[in-house]
């Protein structure tokens, strides 16, 4: 199934392979995320109602030391599009 996901936020996302962002003994280089300008972004899986019509996914982002963000993000399920509708537990660094 396809889905449309309905939000305020207009992101443009280019996909990197972990490989360019890691060094060894650290778990992202967080200069080599600075110099290309991009970020980090992790994503739970989603939390599920009983019933379907609500979610909840947790995010995180960074782009290098001291500029990391991460939070909650409610979406509900009406007509078999998800739009998001609040957001809870925002962090940012």
């Amino acid at each position: 199934m396809i889905v449309r996901l309905l939000s305020p936020v207009d992101v443009g996302v280019d996909l990197v392979e972990i490989g360019f962002v890691r060094k060894v003994g650290s778990e992202f280089d967080t200069d080599a995320i600075k110099a290309r300008n991009q970020r980090v972004v992790r994503l739970s899986l989603p939390a599920v109602s009983d019933d379907g019509t609500r979610a909840l996914v947790f995010s995180w982002t960074s782009g290098g030391f001291n500029d990391s963000s991460g939070g909650g993000y409610v979406f509900e399920k009406t007509q078999e599009v998800w739009t998001l509708v609040n957001y809870i537990a925002f962090w940012i660094t």
